[in-house]
């Protein structure tokens, strides 16, 4: 039986010689790639080595992401943030933000709006 010579994007497969996950760059060209963690997001198994990556929100947005409570959202501390009370008046906080992508940023030296 006679040997089969590779070319093209199975020989760069089988050249191939690191871990992750594998994308295409050219023609006859491929590159291991791994998921990296950034601001507000962690990453697990980015190379898909020992499994599927995960990634899941971290600080802020995961603050953010686990607000239950309807109504004007405030800053409270770092990476932590909760719902205005009725009665509450937020503009006396730091930072406000409304439903609908409205931030507004309060301090006894200015005020200012911003749309996203």
């Amino acid at each position: 039986m006679g040997q089969i010579s590779l070319t093209g994007q199975a020989l760069a497969l089988h050249n191939l010689g690191t871990d992750g996950l594998i994308t295409r760059t050219a023609a006859g060209t491929v590159a291991g790639r791994t998921i990296s963690s950034g601001t507000g997001v962690t990453v697990t198994n980015g190379n898909g080595v020992a499994g599927n990556p995960s990634i899941a929100l971290a600080g802020q947005a995961l603050a953010l992401n686990n607000i239950t409570d309807n109504g004007l959202i405030y800053r409270t501390g770092a990476s932590t943030f909760a719902a205005a009370a009725s009665g509450v008046n937020p503009f006396l906080r730091d930072y406000l933000i409304i439903p609908g992508a409205i931030i507004i940023i309060y301090t006894s030296f200015r005020f200012c709006t911003s749309r996203f």
